[in-house]
C-alpha cells in the first residue's frame, strides 16, 4: 500500500551501519541472522534490518511497528527518532507491508517512506520481502523466548506452590536439580540438604532400587503410580505413590517426580480391613450373616458367613429375595413372607425364627432381625439386617427344658418312692413289729400276774417272751438292711450284691446268679452304694416289668473301671426306653451313673430280653 504525505523539510538520513552498508545485502542479510542465533536484543536486530534496506535503497527511510496484541508499538525506526512526528509531515509517500509470521500471523508492519510521490521498485519489494522474512525470524524469535521465559516462570510458580511433593533430578546420576516445599515436608530435609545430592545419599531409596528405576525409564520414558516406602529424615517412614516421566531441560536428560503421600490413606485401608476382618471373625463366632435389600431395584447382597450359614457358594450364587425364600422350609415360608412383606409397607423393624433348608439337606433355625430405611417421604427403600444361627441354642433350649422336665419328674418320683418306702416301713412296724410288742406287752402283764400268784407256767411264759423278743429284733434288723444292708458296709460290694440277689430270688421266685470277679481291694463308698443301688433298681424293674424267670448279674473291674452288667430273659424294652424316657427309675439310673462320672447303657429287644450296663469311674 502507497501513501502520501505532506511536503516538509528532509531529514537527515543515519549512518549505514558497516556491516549493513558495506557490500551486499546477502551479506549484511547473514550478519543479521547471526545476530539473532546469538540472541541479540530484538530492539537492536530491529535495527539492524532497518539500517540493511536503508543502505541499500537510498533515498528511503523504514520503520517496524510491532502488533502487540490489538495494538501497533514502536519496533525500530533508526532513521525516524524522536522528531518522528515532525519528520512524517515532511514525507511525500509511505510504503506499508505487514510482517507475517511462518504461520500466517500477523507480528507487525514495515513501512518505507520517501521524500517525493512514488512506489517501491521491483529491487525495493524485494528488499521488503528480505526485511519482512528477517524481522518475522527475530520477533518469532523474541517472542518463543518470551513464551519460554513465561512458561517457565509458569512452571516455577506452579511447580513450588503445588501442593503435591515434586522433584527434578538429572537421569544419569539422580542428583535433585530442584524440589518444592512439600517435597521438603514429606522427607523431613531442609532445601540446601537436598539440591546437588542423590535420593541414595538422602536414604530415600536404595540403591538397587534406583537402578531398576533408571533401566525402565529409559525404556518407557514414564513410570505411572509406582508404590513404595520413603524413609523420613527422622527415621520414620512414609507410604507414597509416584510417577516418574522423563522429560529434557536445558539439553540434560532429567527426571519429573510426581509424589503423592499415601501413609495415612494406608492406615486407614489398613484400619478398614483390619476392622472387616474383625467383623468377618466376629460374623463367624456368632454364626452370624448380615444382608441387605434394595426394595426399589430388588438388589440383594448377602454376606459371606450367611452363605455358609444357608449352605451356598459366595462366589457363585447370585442373591435374591425369592432365591432366599427358596432356602425357607416350606412350613415356615409363608411367615416369613408375611413378616417381611409388612416391614417392607409399614416400615418397621422386625424378628422372627425360621428354618432354612440347606442345599446339603441339613436343617438349620436362624434368627432374623430386620430394620428398615425409608427416604425423606417415609416410603421404605432399603432393608438390612442379620440371620444368626441358633440351631445349637435352640436345641439346647429343648434340652434343657426336657432336662427339667425330667428333673421335675425325678424329683416327684423320688417323693413318691419315699413316701412308698415310709409307708412300707410304717406297715412293717405297725403289722410286724407292733403286733409282736403288742404280745409282748400282754405276756408281760399275764407274766406279773402269774409271778404274784406263783404259778408254775410262769417258767413257759418267759420262754414265749423271749420267743417274741427274738422275732422283733428280727424284724428291726430286717428293717435296718432293707434300708440300708450291714453286709455292704462290712463286707463291701460282691458281699452285698450276692446278698441283694438271693433276697431278690427268695421274693419273686425268678432265679438270680451273680458272677463276680471284682478284687477284694475295698471300692470307695460312693461307688459301692451307687453301684448297689443301681442294681437294687434294676432287679426291682426286671420283678415289675420284664416277665423274665432268670436274671444274670455280672460284677468285674478293668484298669480304673468298676462294671456292672444286668441281663434278663423277658420280653425285652421299647425304643424310647434306650434313652430312659418314660421311665424314672431308668432315669433315676443315669442319674447316679452320672453322680459317679460314669454312664449307663440299655440294650433289649422286644421278647429277647434286656441288658443293662452301668460304668463307674474310680477316682
Amino acid at each position: 500500500m502507497a501513501s502520501m504525505a505532506k511536503a516538509a523539510a528532509p531529514v537527515p538520513r543515519p549512518e549505514v551501519l558497516p556491516d549493513e552498508g558495506s557490500g551486499t545485502p546477502l551479506r549484511g542479510q547473514a550478519h543479521i541472522l547471526e545476530r539473532i542465533a546469538r540472541g541479540a536484543p530484538l530492539a537492536e536486530v530491529l535495527d539492524a534490518i532497518v539500517a540493511l534496506i536503508e543502505g541499500a535503497a537510498p533515498g528511503m527511510l523504514c520503520s517496524i511497528l510491532l502488533l502487540d496484541r490489538r495494538r501497533l508499538r514502536h519496533g525500530a525506526a533508526p532513521s525516524l527518532p524522536t522528531t518522528y512526528n515532525e519528520a512524517v509531515d515532511g514525507l511525500r509517500a509511505c510504503w506499508s507491508t505487514p510482517i507475517i509470521s511462518a504461520t500466517g500471523r500477523v507480528l507487525g508492519t514495515f513501512a518505507m517512506y520517501y521524500y517525493e510521490p512514488r512506489t517501491p521498485t521491483t529491487a525495493e519489494q524485494q528488499l521488503i520481502t528480505t526485511a519482512t522474512d528477517l524481522a518475522g525470524i527475530a520477533i518469532e524469535r523474541r517472542q518463543a523466548e518470551e513464551a519460554l521465559r513465561e512458561s517457565e516462570e509458569r512452571f516455577s510458580k506452579a511447580f513450588h506452590a503445588n501442593p503435591a511433593p515434586l522433584s527434578i533430578s538429572r537421569l544419569a546420576d539422580g542428583r535433585f536439580l530442584d524440589v518444592n516445599t512439600a517435597f521438603l515436608r514429606l522427607t523431613g530435609y531442609e532445601r540446601e540438604d537436598v539440591i546437588g545430592r542423590t535420593s541414595v545419599e538422602l536414604r530415600l531409596i536404595g540403591t538397587v532400587e534406583r537402578e531398576a528405576l533408571v533401566d525402565r525409564l529409559r525404556r518407557t520414558g514414564a513410570i505411572p503410580n509406582l508404590e513404595f516406602v520413603v524413609r523420613h529424615r527422622d527415621g520414620g517412614s512414609r507410604d507414597v505413590v509416584v510417577s516418574l516421566v522423563s522429560c529434557d531441560l536445558g539439553g540434560d536428560a532429567c527426571v519429573l517426580g510426581i509424589f503423592q503421600d499415601v501413609t495415612h490413606r494406608n492406615q486407614a485401608e489398613e484400619a478398614l480391613r483390619t476392622r472387616e476382618r474383625q467383623l468377618l471373625l466376629a460374623q463367624q463366632i456368632a454364626r452370624m450373616g448380615s444382608w441387605e435389600w434394595d426394595i426399589r431395584t430388588g438388589v440383594v447382597s448377602w454376606s459371606d458367613e450367611l452363605c455358609r450359614i444357608l449352605g451356598v457358594d459366595p462366589r457363585t450364587v447370585h442373591p435374591s429375595y425369592e432365591g432366599f425364600v427358596d432356602l425357607v422350609h416350606p412350613d415356615d415360608r409363608r411367615h416369613v413372607r408375611e413378616t417381611i412383606d409388612r416391614a417392607a409397607s409399614d416400615g418397621q423393624p422386625f424378628l422372627f425364627d425360621f428354618r432354612a433348608c440347606r442345599p446339603d439337606g441339613a436343617v438349620r433355625i436362624l434368627h432374623c432381625r430386620g430394620e428398615v430405611i425409608c427416604d425423606a417421604a417415609s416410603r421404605p427403600v432399603r432393608m438390612f439386617g442379620t440371620d444368626q444361627d441358633v440351631t445349637e441354642l435352640r436345641l439346647a433350649d429343648e434340652q434343657l427344658r426336657l432336662s427339667q422336665q425330667k428333673l421335675r419328674n425325678l424329683t416327684a418320683y423320688q417323693l413318691e418312692v419315699r413316701e412308698e418306702e415310709r409307708a412300707r416301713i410304717a406297715r412293717e412296724i405297725h403289722d410286724v413289729l407292733g403286733q409282736t410288742l403288742t404280745a409282748l406287752k400282754l405276756d408281760v402283764s399275764s407274766l406279773r400276774e402269774m409271778v404274784a400268784r406263783r404259778e408254775p407256767s410262769a417258767d413257759g411264759r418267759l420262754q414265749e417272751i423271749a420267743g417274741l423278743l427274738d422275732t422283733a429284733i428280727k424284724d428291726v434288723r430286717r428293717l435296718a438292711s432293707e434300708l440300708r444292708p450291714v453286709v455292704l458296709d462290712q463286707l463291701g460290694l460282691p458281699a452285698a450284691v450276692e446278698w441283694l440277689a438271693g433276697d431278690f430270688q427268695r421274693r419273686t421266685g425268678i432265679d438270680c446268679r451273680v458272677r463276680s470277679s471284682l478284687p477284694d481291694t475295698t471300692l470307695p463308698a460312693d461307688v459301692s452304694t451307687g453301684l448297689f443301688r443301681i442294681l437294687q433298681e434294676a432287679l426291682t424293674n426286671v420283678a415289675r416289668h420284664s416277665g423274665a424267670n432268670r436274671v444274670e448279674v455280672t460284677l468285674q473291674q478293668a484298669s480304673r473301671i468298676v462294671y456292672l452288667e444286668v441281663t434278663d430273659n423277658g420280653k425285652g424294652l421299647p425304643e424310647a426306653a434306650h434313652a430312659g424316657q418314660g421311665s424314672l427309675g431308668i432315669l433315676g439310673m443315669r442319674e447316679r451313673a452320672l453322680l459317679l462320672g460314669g454312664f449307663i447303657e440299655l440294650k433289649g429287644e422286644t421278647g429277647k430280653g434286656t441288658k443293662l450296663t452301668a460304668w463307674v469311674p474310680l477316682k
